[in-house]
């Protein structure tokens, strides 16, 4: 399918001649995670909302229209800056942890201008009044670092250094550099000598600067206040008692400040003061709000909860900018006819119209078949011999049943499940079972004569993955702790007749997925080697003794799959979050991923799909390796996919979210570039 989905998006059939021009498809929808960071564009009247999904989105104010999505990556986006001069922006991406780097975008074009590795959450991001620079607040001796705008070249315009930077700022000229200290020091700087010009006392301690229009006054917050500070004397102006505040913001004219702090059931709220002299008064104009993080875009408010996006405008008034629409995907399988796809919720099969022929093209279908999920929870998926089977992922009661891919009706449940199930698998017209204790199973289809019984039944601790090699031999992944047979090595053969197993010598130090070419004889595992990197490996030979790395990546991946199409033996695995790894039996390639973080996969008869980190699901050509489109899956039950040229189909329910841009510009009407087969 995804011939079938894609090719017509990809293509021009089936629709009206649209117009021409460089055509971007959008779905209105908000970020998958919570919206971490929104900055305001004032001279374009853009949103800029960044998120833990890796995605940064663009959005036009007086539209309430989504103009340009990016996915950045793999890590969360906790900070913006915004080029005042320039289709720039800024992006932190981070992890909290241990990774962090600061990435620039032409959002125009969606592409990547530089990217910098940073040691530790940087106190600041923040471009230079004039655009010049991209400016940003280390914990080092340097605390200042500043970066071309253009291609993220250092600057140092102050080669002695002076400790910790908390916030900076630069005049429009920028000729002047503001530099605040954590010791509470306002210090104003010339840009060109790197002299000292002034320095001025100021409260000290101060986080989560944010500067009025004029660049007279600063808010900040010590943790138990809220102060607003006076950057001409340093003197402080005003202070409002708030703890916890997690964000805030001063309004272009200084006269009120907006802030989300925990409320005294201990859940974020959006809370606005406003300034009268020296005193800050709260509003009570406005309804208390949930948010996570709140900026002003002029006299209007966005802001953030969840995935959304409100825009709170002068009046009081309160809109829905965007909302997380998308589904949990919980399941994905493909065979040569037809592409299914679960949620807690639904089960979309998408069938395939050509021969499904290797890098065969097929047309949009006219629709696809859309049904209640009979089991009510997170779900996986496995075609076996034509049948869909959806089985129960969740704790409880295990359960799995049988599915008529073109009706959608239940034709059997599957019987012999004992316990929460983590896998399950097709196994020579069978179904092999891996559940939460460690037990692994071969169990007959509905239907079958000896359907009513386990057909193996084997309690192997440890064992992360399995699946048939035969009809009589089992593998299973494992990791160290599950020490059973003779040897060393974390494959383990089980045979299934006499319920001997064996474990397989070998590199890995752990396997957590595996997948078996039967007309090839091949095995292929991902697992975690020795050196704590994660590998993609080719298993060889009777037993499966001989083995090969075919690709690595430095750190631990355990969130990426692998997948085999039979029809032509190319294997694909998400190791890395930068693409696809593509193994058509002699050679190692790459798949990029355009901005998409791809972890799940499902492929077959030359089609391949993956379910990326933002819960959208992408539809690749293998044999070209390139991107076909992208299909999003509603809440509601309905659907839209996207071609990569811009063509889109979608469900009545999805049609209204759509956004078309050409050359950057919002069009009014996006019908023009439906398909309408």
């Amino acid at each position: 399918m995804l011939a079938a989905c894609c090719a017509a998006c990809a293509s021009a059939q089936g629709g009206p001649e649209a117009p021409g021009g460089d055509v971007q498809t959008l779905l209105q929808t908000g970020h998958r995670g919570d919206v971490l960071a929104v900055e305001h564009d004032e001279s374009r009247g853009l949103v800029f909302s960044a998120g833990e999904d890796g995605t940064l989105r663009v959005w036009d104010l007086a539209s309430r229209s989504l103009v340009a999505r990016i996915g950045v990556g793999r890590l969360p986006l906790t900070g913006v800056a915004v080029n005042p001069a320039a289709t720039q922006v800024a992006v932190l991406e981070s992890d909290g942890v241990r990774s962090f780097a600061v990435s620039a975008w032409d959002w125009h074009e969606g592409r990547r201008l530089f990217r910098v590795t940073l040691a530790g959450e940087p106190q600041f991001l923040r471009y230079s009044g004039g655009g010049s620079w991209l400016m940003l607040g280390e914990s080092a001796w340097q605390g200042l670092r500043m970066l071309a705008a253009a291609d993220g070249a250092p600057f140092v315009f102050h080669p002695e250094g002076f400790g910790i930077v908390g916030f900076a700022e630069v005049s429009r000229s920028e000729r002047t550099i503001l530099t605040y200290l954590p010791s509470g020091r306002l210090q104003y700087w010339d840009a060109a000598s790197g002299n000292l010009t002034t320095e001025l006392r100021a409260a000290p301690y101060l986080t989560g600067l944010r500067i009025s229009r004029d660049r007279r006054y600063a808010a900040g917050t010590n943790g138990s206040e809220v102060l607003l500070i006076d950057l001409v004397t340093g003197a402080t102006r005003a202070r409002l008692a708030l703890a916890g505040v997690r964000s805030l913001d001063l309004s272009p004219t200084g006269d009120e400040i907006a802030c989300v702090a925990s409320s005294a059931a201990g859940a974020p709220e959006l809370s606005r003061w406003t300034l009268t002299g020296n005193v800050f008064t709260q509003r009570i104009d406005t309804e208390p709000m949930s948010a996570a993080v709140v900026r002003y875009a002029g006299t209007a408010l966005i802001a953030g909860s969840g995935g959304g996006l409100r825009v709170i405008t002068a009046a009081g008034e309160v809109v829905s900018l965007a909302r997380d629409e998308l589904v949990d995907i919980t399941g994905i399988a493909a065979d040569g006819a037809s592409l299914a796809v679960a949620s807690p919720e639904w089960i979309w099969v998408f069938r395939r119209s050509g021969d499904g022929s290797a890098g065969g093209r097929s047309a949009l279908p006219s629709g696809a078949l859309t049904v209640r999920n009979p089991l009510a929870g997170p779900t996986g998926l496995s075609f076996v011999d034509g049948r869909l089977v959806v089985w129960r992922q969740s704790e409880g009661t295990p359960a799995a049943v049988t599915i008529d891919a073109s009706t959608g009706a239940v034709t059997g449940t599957v019987a012999g499940l004992t316990a929460p199930l983590l896998q399950l698998e097709p196994a020579s017209g069978r179904l092999v079972s891996l559940d939460r204790t460690g037990t692994v199973r071969l169990v007959a289809l509905p239907g079958a004569a000896d359907a009513a019984r386990p057909l193996f039944d084997a309690w192997l601790p440890g064992t992360l993955c399995v699946l048939a090699t035969s009809d009589r031999e089992l593998v299973g992944g494992r990791t160290p702790i599950g020490g059973t047979g003779g040897g060393s090595g974390t494959l383990l053969r089980i045979n299934m007749r006499n319920g001997e197993t064996v474990a397989v010598p070998g590199g890995s130090r752990s396997t957590f997925d595996l997948a078996w070419d039967r007309d090839r004889g091949v095995l292929y595992s991902l697992g975690i080697d020795a050196a704590r990197d994660t590998v993609l490996m080719r298993h060889e030979g009777p037993g499966f003794e001989s083995e090969r790395v075919l690709s690595r990546y430095e750190g631990e991946d355990l969130s990426a799959s692998l997948c085999l199409d039979p029809l032509t033996g190319a294997v694909y695995a998400s190791l890395g979050y930068g693409g696809i790894v593509a193994w058509d039996g002699s050679a190692a390639g790459a798949i990029p991923s355009d901005g998409r973080v791809p972890r799940r996969l499902a492929a077959a008869a030359g089609m391949l799909a993956s379910v990326n980190r933002d819960a959208t699901v992408s539809i690749w050509d293998p044999a070209a390796r390139t991107l076909l489109g992208d299909l999003y899956l509603l809440a509601s039950g309905d659907w839209c996919l996207v071609g990569t040229s811009g063509r889109w189909s979608a469900t009545d329910g999805a049609a209204p979210l759509v956004r078309v841009t050409v050359d950057g510009s919002l069009v009014l009407d996006p019908s023009a570039w439906r398909e309408t087969r």
